[in-house]
């Protein structure tokens, strides 16, 4: 669902800092997987939240037993090429006790490590199942929790050899015997355990994420109604001013507004509002109703390729292209678009930019945020059925620019590029004669 175009433009890296608690890798790594929003479907996303809700509703009950350490030790002894003794066997308790003081001390204290270890383990993630487990638990949860404890008793060993090994010093023919059960039968079963763990930690970790950032759960959409967002903001950005959007029955939003007004802010809460939504968690607003689409692509921060001999604008092309290509294909798209077409002449990229805009159009299932500078192509498709037009605007005031930062109806043609380059005495710089007397930029 989020490609890796969309996961920069939409800077998905410093998102996921502010959701990870995880403490081991394969949490983390869990995590990346589920940011990447890959074959997700209104169930699952359902599920998820539900899932998110519960744990958020019990925090205290839930803490998280597992470091990285404590799964690297497990990892080395499973991954071992040590030969695991059968001690049920003649020759096994034969040589048993050769094994132990003779010939191979140091394989014997890894084996017996790597077990106290895995053991330990085992039974910090099977206590935490039992203390959060709740019979009116989501579903899907309740069958990982159930699932983590089937498989710690498919093991095969007695609470008994669980205090041996933690807390006394088992016999070798009882090493032997549990080394050959964990590394020989049960190894896949522990790897699964530990994945259900990392899920489980991930869960817990959107779930810390949700309560500390305050964020709300929205209203999810399985038909893809109107987006409904009330006093948006952009979870990464520090004093984001509050906007909202209700799209009543609009599917193409053109957004005009002079530079630094707020029109990149705005469409990056609104991609991460979805994102966020999709993960389980809230958004950062005050209340919001999200329809599930299928894709979310942006075209925000396209790149030439030299490699490919790729200009800027072939570049931007071929990303609208690939914006087209999910279309065609009948998925439901949210498209998130950043002056398009800045590779060319003003003429071309307003004539670029219109004929893509009636194409949108003709899609009525998707959604479109697409900000421009042009005011001609928005008043193009200003009274369009389909098309709400919506603006940042600011004035200019002794020669000052002041933006509000506040989302408006309507199409904004205030122009300020010109009173931004006075400002930063670039003209002046020019000047061989001002120059010599100009004080330093600050």
């Amino acid at each position: 669902m989020l490609d890796p175009q969309t996961l920069s433009d939409l800077n998905i890296a410093s998102l996921r800092t502010k959701l990870d608690y995880c403490q081991t890798t394969g949490g983390k790594e869990y995590l990346d997987m589920l940011l990447k929003l890959q074959q997700i479907s209104y169930p699952e996303i359902l599920e998820r939240q539900r899932i998110i809700k519960f744990i958020c509703g019990q925090a205290g009950r839930w803490k998280m037993p597992i470091g990285e350490e404590d799964v690297f030790y497990v990892k080395q002894y499973l991954g071992s090429t040590y030969v695991a003794l059968e001690g049920g066997n003649r020759i096994g308790r034969m040589l048993s006790s050769l094994y132990r003081f003779a010939f191979h001390k140091e394989q014997y204290y890894f084996t017996l490590t790597g077990i106290k270890a895995t053991l330990r383990l085992v039974q910090e993630i099977v206590l935490l199942c039992r203390t959060v487990y709740d019979p009116a638990m989501p579903r899907s949860l309740k069958e990982k929790l159930e699932g983590v404890q089937e498989a710690a008793a498919s093991l095969g060993i007695a609470e008994q050899g669980y205090t041996t090994f933690l807390h006394e010093e088992p016999n070798p023919m009882m090493v032997f015997n549990v080394d050959s059960r964990l590394r020989s039968q049960h190894r896949d079963t522990i790897a699964d355990i530990l994945k259900t763990y990392y899920q489980l930690e991930t869960f817990y970790s959107l779930a810390s994420a949700h309560m500390h950032m305050k964020l709300v759960f929205p209203e999810l959409r399985e038909k893809g109604q109107d987006i409904y967002l009330e006093g948006l903001i952009h979870p990464l950005v520090r004093h984001c001013s509050a906007n909202s959007l209700h799209t009543n029955g609009k599917h193409m939003m053109i957004i005009t507004g002079p530079n630094m007004s707020g029109k990149s802010t705005f469409m990056k809460s609104v991609g991460l509002a979805f994102v966020m939504a999709y993960l389980g968690i809230g958004v950062a607003a005050a209340s919001a109703a999200i329809p599930v689409m299928d894709v979310i692509i942006s075209c925000i921060d396209i790149k030439d390729d030299i490699e490919k001999g790729y200009s800027y604008f072939f570049s931007e092309v071929q990303r609208v292209r690939a914006i087209a290509e999910q279309i065609r294909t009948g998925k439901r798209v949210v498209v998130i678009g950043d002056e398009l077409f800045k590779g060319t002449n003003v003429q071309d990229a307003v004539d670029c930019t219109s004929m893509v805009l009636q194409g949108f159009l003709k899609h009525e299932r998707n959604f479109y945020f697409i900000a421009t500078h042009f005011t001609t192509v928005a008043e193009q498709f200003e009274h369009e059925p389909g098309c709400l037009p919506i603006c940042f605007d600011g004035k200019v005031v002794d020669g000052e620019i002041a933006f509000d930062y506040r989302l408006k109806p309507g199409i904004s043609s205030l122009r300020i590029g010109s009173l931004i380059l006075q400002q930063q005495q670039v003209i002046n710089l020019l000047d061989p004669i001002t120059a010599t007397v100009m004080p330093a930029l600050k």
